[in-house]
């Protein structure tokens, strides 16, 4: 017999745990005797209450919603006790997972976590349900600690979980609380890994822009992460550039618009990273400045195809997020004379221009401008190792060539001018300091006189001085091979040949196979695709990840990637070709 609406039912100890008899479902993890005995409420609100506290994050909601319909005695909660208000709300979670997610977090705002042992967790797109009870228990208590600014480094789906919890202001009463909540948290994550950089540069712009909070957005992430920042918003650090207020990081944000890794080279990482960011700043002014005389448009706009009169993007991409209709127009904010931004229908709306990354003009001249201008430098400088130009026009080439000459000889210059030290001494001081000078080297001479040390010393012929004060060939000294023998000429060994050692049995097989690729007369695309898979199928990897680690190793011993990887089929570059087959054939001796 079942009970009517809203009757008490005192459960004994008896009764078996979490089963019900007719279905032969288990619902509970613990006795439902004890859970019901010790909070004294009505089976309908005990019900409500445990799926609350632990069900909700480990079973699935298809598995609750079918739980749930099974029990007859099952009622839906009343509207101020809990935010489901009703069994149908269990489907509409099946159909959108960011409004269970919403709908979840606002059930856990408040929720206190006990200390607990940290449990791993990871998950392509955490959330409650994907958490096992020690997880979720591990997760409510470091986030406990977090809000009071007390950080424990823990695995990063557990963070991002919480900064989906932040997107949406859960447990903030104001939108500038959970930016400093999200900020706090990202400066410290991000001490441990850097996983979070992609992401967090774009949800703190969409956050400011989406609550329409009074701040400059590359301002707070460029606060965060330094120069990186343009790395992550290139097309708005490029567009500052342009428009006269340089940004740190220009470089990172014009090196994710192209091929080439400049700052992976051993020529930026060896101490050279200053004179070659302002020396591409320098040439891409200029350049730009030469396309706004001629066509009164920018360069990004000329290679771009334009500037779109709008483009419209969802907030918060690609996080777990519910447009949940709370954000705030801001008047359309100006982020500078060339971004206008508008929050419009849940959208942000922006004059950027979309996937201007890969627009495959723009991407060519920027990848080809990076290489020359650091090919030219490298000369410039007397770098041990060059690297090849970028593939650009002969009208290009020649700009950039002429501007680096002057912008380098204008370099040295002020760095002379740096290092030239000048001394200014009082009057009076310096006649004191000659007098004391001419006093104490008479004093020295007298004594020498005496001693006798200096008879016969000037007429000494350079022949009769014993050998390990005889004057060497300033050019042996230069060469560190002296007649003396103390020195031992060591010819510089051949980066290519210290490359090949480098290499692992596969990526060896690799360079060969595409050595003899490049030799042939009329290569064949697929025979060479199908070497590189069957040598890549040996060590359970992909073709690109090998020629990827050789392109690193490269970049280090040599500073330049060795293997063009752009093409329908990788192959070496010409101008190391030979340099990589003589490596091959002398073993790399």
């Amino acid at each position: 017999m079942m009970p009517e609406d809203g009757a008490e039912i005192l459960v004994d100890d008896g009764m078996d745990d979490g089963m019900d008899s007719s279905s032969g479902q288990t619902f509970f993890a613990d006795s439902s005797s004890t859970f019901f005995e010790r909070t004294g409420e009505s089976i309908n609100a005990a019900l409500l209450s445990f799926l609350e506290e632990a069900l909700l994050p480990e079973i699935s909601l298809e598995d609750s919603n079918a739980a749930m319909k099974g029990h007859p005695w099952f009622h839906p909660p009343k509207k101020e006790n809990l935010v489901i208000e009703s069994v149908d709300d269990f489907d509409s979670f099946q159909a959108n997972p960011k409004q269970a997610f919403f709908r979840q977090a606002g059930l856990y705002a408040d929720k206190e976590g006990l200390p607990r042992e940290e449990v791993p967790f990871s998950a392509y797109y955490p959330d409650y349900a994907a958490m096992n009870p020690g997880q979720s228990a591990w997760y409510f208590y470091w986030r406990s600690n977090v809000r009071r600014k007390i950080f424990i480094q823990t695995d990063i789906s557990y963070v991002f979980l919480y900064f989906y919890e932040l997107i949406h202001r859960i447990g903030f009463s104001s939108s500038e609380e959970a930016l400093d909540q999200i900020l706090f948290v990202w400066k410290e994550a991000r001490c441990g890994t850097s996983a979070f950089d992609p992401y967090l540069a774009v949800w703190v712009r969409d956050f400011i822009l989406y609550y329409g909070l009074d701040l400059e957005y590359y301002a707070v992430v460029e606060g965060v992460m330094g120069a990186k920042a343009g790395k992550y918003l290139c097309q708005e650090c490029i567009l500052y550039f342009l428009d006269g207020e340089k940004k740190p990081g220009v470089l990172y944000a014009l090196e994710e618009c192209s091929d080439y890794p400049v700052t992976a080279g051993r020529f930026y990482t060896n101490g050279y990273d200053s004179l070659l960011e302002d020396a591409v700043c320098h040439v891409f002014r200029l350049w730009d400045r030469k396309y706004m005389e001629k066509e009164k448009k920018n360069l990004m706009e000329v290679l771009c195809g334009g500037v779109p009169a709008r483009s419209v993007q969802k907030p918060f991409e690609s996080a777990l997020f519910y447009e949940h209709g709370q954000a705030r127009q801001a008047g359309n904010p100006r982020v500078n004379s060339k971004i206008t931004y508008s929050v419009l229908s849940r959208s942000i709306e922006s004059t950027l221009i979309p996937g201007f990354r890969e627009i495959k003009k723009w991407r060519r001249f920027i990848t080809g401008m990076l290489r020359t201008v650091e090919s030219l430098l490298r000369d410039y400088t007397g770098y041990r190792w060059s690297i090849q130009k970028g593939r650009l026009s002969k009208t290009q080439l020649a700009f950039i060539e002429k501007q680096c000459a002057i912008f380098y000889q204008e370099y040295t210059t002020d760095q002379k001018r740096k290092e030239k030290k000048i001394f200014y001494v009082n009057d009076d001081v310096l006649v004191n300091l000659k007098a004391d000078s001419e006093e104490i080297r008479q004093i020295l001479i007298r004594e020498q006189e005496q001693d006798g040390i200096l008879d016969g010393f000037f007429e000494e012929d350079a022949d009769d001085l014993p050998s390990e004060v005889q004057e060497t060939d300033d050019e042996q000294i230069k060469d560190g091979s002296p007649d003396d023998g103390f020195f031992v000429s060591v010819p510089a060994e051949d980066p290519f040949s210290m490359l090949f050692r480098q290499f692992t049995p596969v990526q060896a097989q690799v360079v060969a196979a595409l050595c003899e690729y490049s030799s042939l007369e009329a290569p064949a695309d697929n025979i060479c695709m199908q070497t590189l898979r069957h040598i890549a199928s040996v060590s359970n990897t992909f073709p690109d990840v090998i020629i990827e680690e050789i392109n690193n190793l490269a970049m280090d011993l040599i500073g330049d990637c060795v293997i063009d990887s752009n093409g329908a089929v990788p192959s070496v570059y010409p101008d190391y070709l030979n340099e990589i087959k003589e490596a091959m054939s002398n073993g790399g001796s």
